[in-house]
């Protein structure tokens, strides 16, 4: 995707905001301008404009959100000088020079990782180091949550912690073992206890692997690589054996794939007009055969709510940002929970909280996943495909 003419509406869209407030307000409130500050951190960093992002980030951490105070008009400009300079810096230099191209993974085909662990600490540090390998990782701390996003998903590979709360992490590795039989998935065990009948117990499971805390992270990726290897071997050698099938029930499935084809409702909620438009293009190019896919973009929780969209009979993938003026992610999601068909809703969190409460709250309050903005746009979109496509798959085995 060329994002030269992103790039360009969000200088414009700063210098509006600059211009509009150092011309016709004699003060603005605090929290308005932490708000400005957020928005254009988190898109001038997905949209690789490095220089300004790392500005704004220095700006950000001058300001207490939760400071409840008004900036005089030239004070604020005096704040602010720095970034009303290099925006207009960006609008005469060329993009070569203004812009630092950042090379990112995004082949919607790598493997999907699924970890299930209630120690938000340790899920937040796995799922950073995993997706530093090129892999794309959900995360659970529920494990109710986790048996359904399982089932929707199908990951190529499950990391369960033992000792989780309400229900032990064998029982956990049961049941998901239970519904593995016709299908290879490596299912790693991760506990502090390290005693032979617990190690025993989850190979008689069906564990493929046992990492005692604290993990060591080179050894834990080293070891779901050699077994997604193994996995990749074994795809191919099924997909050879299927392509020798009868030609009849080849057909028969084609017919019967259209046939059941299901309704997806997907929803970005997002206050950012220049990350909504860009997910939207991205979206629309899209291809989700197995799904009749309706789009639509919306400012805030507020119109979401309003449109009465998650009445609409199907499936839906809401892309949520997670702070947003009047109604924020956080609240999105717990209106989401309290709709009675709300287990047919998937839920991608596009966040710039980076602190474990937070994320911790998303994840239990229905959340399927979360992206610490900034993010890649090529990395998001493989990441989007690649959730859709694997619900897709599960309509069929």
């Amino acid at each position: 995707m060329d994002l030269n003419k992103y790039k360009y509406s969000l200088i414009q869209k700063i210098n509006s905001q600059l211009s509009m407030w150092f011309d016709t307000k004699s003060e603005i409130s605090n929290l308005e301008v932490y708000r400005f500050l957020h928005s254009s951190y988190s898109s001038s960093g997905t949209l690789q404009l490095v220089g300004l992002y790392q500005l704004i980030g220095f700006l950000m951490v001058q300001i207490n959100p939760e400071e409840d105070r008004l900036w005089e008009k030239e004070e604020l400009r005096t704040f602010l000088d720095g970034l009303f300079n290099l925006t207009k810096e960006y609008e005469i230099l060329s993009d070569k020079e203004a812009v630092k191209h950042i090379e990112c993974r995004h082949d919607e085909n790598v493997p999907l990782i699924q970890i299930i662990d209630d120690d938000i600490s340790m899920l937040i540090l796995l799922k950073a180091a995993l997706e530093e390998k090129g892999w794309i990782v959900v995360a659970n701390t529920d494990p109710a949550k986790a048996i359904s996003q399982y089932y929707d998903l199908k990951p190529d590979c499950v990391i369960i912690d033992i000792n989780l709360s309400g229900i032990s992490g064998l029982k956990l590795l049961e049941e998901i073992e239970s519904h593995t039989h016709q299908h290879f998935v490596p299912i790693f065990m991760i506990s502090l206890m390290n005693d032979r009948e617990t190690r025993i117990k989850s190979f008689k499971l069906g564990a493929d692997g046992f990492i005692e805390k604290p993990i060591d992270i080179e050894e834990l990726t080293v070891r779901i690589d050699r077994h997604l290897k193994r996995k990749e071997l074994l795809n191919k050698a099924l997909s050879v054996a299927k392509a020798d099938s009868d030609q009849h029930e080849e057909i028969v499935n084609d017919w019967t794939d259209e046939l059941i084809k299901r309704k997806l409702f997907v929803s970005i909620i997002d206050d950012d007009p220049i990350i909504r438009t860009m997910l939207m293009r991205i979206l629309n190019v899209m291809d989700f055969p197995n799904f009749d896919v309706s789009l639509a973009e919306f400012g805030d929780g507020v119109q979401f709510f309003k449109s009465n969209r998650l009445k609409e009979k199907g499936d839906h993938f809401l892309i949520i940002d997670g702070v947003m003026p009047v109604m924020d992610g956080i609240e999105v999601l717990q209106k989401v929970q309290k709709i009675k068909h709300s287990h047919k809703v998937h839920v991608l969190m596009l966040t710039g909280r980076k602190g474990e409460a937070d994320i911790e709250k998303a994840l239990a309050l229905g959340a399927d996943d979360y992206v610490t903005k900034p993010f890649s746009i090529k990395e998001l979109q493989a990441r989007i495909q690649r959730l859709i496509k694997r619900m897709n798959e599960f309509v069929y085995r």
